[in-house]
């Protein structure tokens, strides 16, 4: 192959190649002559902007942040300058030279025949490696393998982990380029590859170049800092010159319309010029559309969308390039650089979440250096309107959300601790904290962490020592990450390398038969015991929620009324800044720094304005901002008007959900929204709720105990407690539980602390203005309104309470008392542990204050010796006879047995000997007085048979007490 290169050299300089003039000839000089001879047979006039700022960083050896928006030619400002390097450095035999990371499959297939147009020509192979490449093609590269491979974090997990004969190739590699890094830094996936890297350096010993390309970054010094690790060479942040001109609309839909989404996709249709991509904020509404424009008459359409199967959406993307797609209607998937041609519009159904995901979305269009991107918001209704407006307004002032970064995310690093093990190594402790130490996202990581996480998955069997400080793979490993089919508990082995998050589902079942499944956020966020649902075209109630196994139990029903609407999630996350934009326009008015959005928009913008602001000026009420706070009572609901951002007003909404269910019981609920929050709830008005969390000195105390009865710490202690091995219920007291806990924490204060928010409210820094009662509700009271209800959900409380009984007695009041639930809850909890489970419980008399007292089964004997309630067991022989009648199941006949209270032991033993069943529904002990009449008695139910001498001692001892006592 020198040979090859010295003559394409030679031939190179022998021409003259002057397709570049100026500056951009002086720039690709730098780069070696065969290169710059493929610039010109590329067709090449002039270089792009980021090109010419990246490529001498990149020469000089610096890590690079790459920024330009899409189109730019980020990938060959990082190709270029690496294959002149390759062209001139002295390869060390077979291995990869260049690692090429995309967090996107969708991508790879377009990359590689990017790169190797370049690579191949200059004698390079080019390699890929993600879950759909055919198997042929992957042992293929085991014969001819790649300098430049192209793949995703998942696949280099892989690689690292558990590919062991080709795991040595990648200790060649020079160069780490990052694609997309938008998508990944914060993310648990960033989190993975930034600790692959320092893994990867590890294994090498090579100080490798690292490359990130990125459209758009919010925080780029922090970006950058977060993939170079341990790297001690020099970062570069280049930005390719400004955004591409931009030019929007905003689309209304007309307000006859009884359906919105309906009335949308007409307006949509007429918007249309092809080829156009239209992008939705969830699959379900990307199906709808299709739908109805296919009623409509288009033909020449596709759907593209993660539950897309990867060979549909490789031909649809390829009929894209080829012109033969007029319309595509996508969620994300379209949103980061993926080859599909030329587009001419993109229409946006309904605004995005984030101003970063606008730009993504709207560079898709005009899909070159010159060429205007014009981009369409199609708004349902004057919120939608504004919400455009907003998003709009803030990039024309520059700016974008910086990135959420999680710090220390126990759940990636019990991942990476397995995955290191993996390889069938006993691995020294203080080897892997040092290199994940070096790990931007885990360089605060502490050792008595690190050891707590490590203890954790010891004691669950997927690490076990091998040494007093080297660790190797537990028997457990394999019982959780399955190489043959899933339970409902475990997962699929290759599911253990990636943290691309799918939803569970819980399995809806009516009997033995499973009629359905319903999303895991859905059931945790809606639904309830005693709702009904709909699916498969008919009606269910549902009968119990099992949280551990993910079943619903339903029965069939004909009520439609308390019918729970089929939940579409997946709505965009909003940010704080674009809630204070939407209240700072409508106090100020609109007024956009860039001449961005066209004239008849800007008119639908201050009509939408006026309607929305007339009702605060008619009512006099002042407008929401951050220091003043609204709040309407609509009767069976309060609502509170602020800037919160979805993060910050979920954080809020569950604190007041938290207080609301601590007083009223289950039968309350928050809608949480950037823009407002309202409570449901009979008895609990906002002011007591804030007059209770006061200053919020104790705030961050209370949210702990909030989470535990909100639906977000299900879903998170789902997600997480596979990797520190749980298949089951994970207590409280785990490291799990505790970490599911502050990773939320952490996420919803991200954008401003709550703490903070009470502190103002109670000095008066924040001023309330509460609306006079009796007063319509406002437009955006309105919008909350139409929100799904989020109620409060509790784990299975059966283990807590058990824990809380365990080798003690008491009664419903001291438990609901100790966790802070109302005692309906708690009395209806203990009724339901009494009839069986794993946390079999059991009622007595307290024959000194006449209360019942609940405690275990399992420790009723203990208790009853016990000094405290030993008298509770023990006859005074008062009466000579009782009369035990017991019932075996409800409705049966009593069988009925007489005991002699001077021979108590053997009475029982006798009629223990004579019961049919272990099981007694009701035990009722009656005393017979001197004159053989039944005297007034008392009843247990849900007896086991181990429990019945303990409950007849119980009923004799009090019985006596009471007749003693008139």
């Amino acid at each position: 192959m020198a040979a090859l290169l010295r003559a394409i050299t030679r031939a190179s300089m022998d021409e003259d190649n002057n397709c570049l003039s100026g500056e951009d000839l002086e720039i690709a000089s730098m780069l070696h002559p065969a290169v710059q001879k493929l610039v010109c047979e590329k067709g090449w006039r002039q270089l792009t902007p980021i090109q010419r700022k990246a490529i001498p960083r990149i020469l000089a050896g610096d890590n690079v942040l790459a920024m330009a928006p899409t189109g730019h030619g980020k990938t060959e400002a990082a190709l270029l300058p690496v294959l002149s390097q390759m062209l001139q450095m002295n390869k060390d035999g077979k291995g990869i030279y260049v690692l090429y990371i995309t967090p996107l499959k969708a991508l790879i297939n377009d990359l590689t025949l990017r790169i190797e147009w370049w690579a191949s020509r200059l004698g390079f192979n080019v390699g890929r490696k993600h879950g759909d490449v055919p198997q042929i093609e992957r042992m293929k590269r085991h014969r001819t393998v790649p300098e430049i491979m192209i793949t995703t974090p998942e696949s280099l997990e892989i690689d690292l982990d558990w590919a062991t004969k080709f795991r040595k190739y990648y200790s060649t590699v020079s160069w780490v380029i990052i694609d997309e890094v938008h998508e990944l830094v914060g993310t648990k996936r960033g989190a993975q590859l930034a600790v692959l890297l320092e893994r990867l350096y590890n294994m090498s010993g090579r100080e490798f170049q690292r490359i990130l390309l990125s459209a758009t970054v919010g925080d780029p010094e922090k970006v950058a800092r977060y993939f170079s690790g341990s790297s001690q060479r020099n970062i570069s942040i280049v930005k390719g010159g400004g955004y591409k001109d931009l030019m929007f609309s905003i689309v209304s839909i007309d307000e006859k319309n009884n359906d919105p989404i309906e009335g949308g996709v007409k307006e949509l249709a007429k918007s249309i010029e092809p080829p156009t991509l239209v992008f939705t904020n969830s699959r379900y509404i990307a199906e709808r559309i299709y739908e109805s424009l296919e009623k409509t008459g288009f033909k020449r359409m596709a759907v593209h969308h993660s539950s897309v199967s990867h060979e549909l959406r490789e031909s649809i993307e390829d009929e894209m390039r080829k012109g033969n797609i007029d319309v595509v209607i996508a969620t994300k998937t379209l949103e980061l650089g993926i080859d599909v041609g030329c587009i001419n519009k993109v229409i946006m159904f309904r605004p995005p979440g984030q101003v970063v995901s606008l730009l993504q979305r709207v560079g898709r269009s005009g899909h070159s250096v010159d060429e205007v991107s014009k981009g369409a918001i199609i708004a349902l209704d004057n919120m939608d309107i504004l919400v455009s407006a907003s998003l709009i307004s803030l990039l024309a002032d520059g700016y974008l959300e910086k990135p959420y970064m999680i710090e220390n995310p126990l759940d990636v690093l019990a991942r990476e601790i397995v995955g290191w093990v993996l390889r069938g190594e006993n691995v020294s402790l203080d080897t892997i904290y040092r290199v994940i130490r070096r790990a931007y996202p885990f360089r605060n990581l502490e050792w008595t962490t690190f050891a707590e996480v490590i203890s954790e998955m010891v004691k669950n069997g997927i690490l076990e020592y091998s040494g007093s400080n080297t660790i190797r793979l537990g028997k457990n490993f394999f019982n959780i990450w399955r190489f043959d089919q899933k339970w409902r508990s475990s997962r699929m082995f290759t599911e253990f390398f990636t943290f691309i998050s799918e939803s569970t589902m819980f399995a809806v079942r009516s009997g033995d038969k499973i009629v359905g499944y319903l999303d895991d956020q859905y059931v945790f966020r809606i639904l309830r015991v005693g709702d009904v649902i709909r699916i498969g075209g008919r009606l269910w109630r549902i009968s119990r929620i099992d949280e551990d196994n993910m079943i619903i139990d339903v029965s069939p029903t004909d009520e439609s009324n308390s019918m729970i609407p089929l939940w579409r999630g997946e709505s965009p996350t909003r940010s704080r800044a674009v809630a204070e934009k939407f209240y700072e326009m409508l106090s100020n008015g609109f007024n956009i720094n860039n001449n961005i959005l066209d004239k008849g928009s800007v008119k639908l913008v201050e009509g939408a304005l006026e309607e929305i602001r007339s009702w605060f000026v008619k009512n006099k009420i002042p407008i929401p901002s951050r220091d003043t706070v609204v709040i309407e009572d609509l009767g069976e609901e309060e609502v509170m008007l602020y800037p919160f951002g979805d993060k910050m007003a979920e954080a809020v909404g569950y604190l007041f959900l938290y207080i609301a269910s601590k007083k009223e019981g289950m039968d309350v609920g928050v809608r949480v929204t950037p823009f407002g929050i309202s409570i449901k709830a009979s008895n609990t008005s906002l002011r007591t709720i804030l007059k209770e969390i006061g200053s919020g000195e104790y705030v961050d105390e209370i949210m702990g105990e909030a989470l535990k009865r909100s639906p977000k710490l299900s879903i998170k202690v789902k997600e997480i407690q596979h990797s520190f091995g749980y298949m089951g219920r994970v207590p409280e007291e785990s490291v799990v539980f505790k970490e599911a806990v502050r990773q939320i924490l952490e996420d919803l204060e991200s954008e401003g602390s709550v703490r903070s928010f009470f502190a103002g409210l109670s000095s008066g820094e924040i001023k309330i203005y509460i609306v006079p009662k009796r007063t319509p509700p406002s437009p955006i009271s309105k919008k909350i309104l139409s929100t799904p209800l989020i109620r409060p959900w509790l784990r299975d409380i059966s283990y807590i309470v058990a824990k809380l009984l365990k080798g003690f007695a008491m009664t419903v009041t001291e438990v609901a008392e100790a966790l802070e639930l109302p005692e309906k809850i708690i009395e209806n909890k203990l009724k339901e542990m009494r009839k069986g489970g794993p946390y079999r419980a059991i009622q007595f008399k307290d024959v000194d204050t006449g209360e019942w007292r609940w405690a275990l089964v399992e420790d009723l004997e203990a208790i009853s010796k016990s000094p405290e309630f030993q008298a509770c067991f023990m006859s005074k022989g008062i009466y000579d006879h009782i009369e035990c009648s017991l019932k075996y199941e409800p409705g049966s006949a009593q069988v009925k047995f007489v005991i002699k209270t001077s021979d108590l032991d053997e009475g029982i033993k006798r009629i223990l000997e004579n019961m049919s069943t272990d099981e007694i529904y009701e035990v009722r002990v009656s005393p017979i007085s001197a004159l053989g009449l039944r005297e007034a008695s008392i009843a247990y139910y849900n007896v086991p048979k181990e429990a019945f001498p303990y409950i007849v001692k119980n009923a004799i001892a009090y019985i006596e007490k009471m007749s003693t006592s008139y």
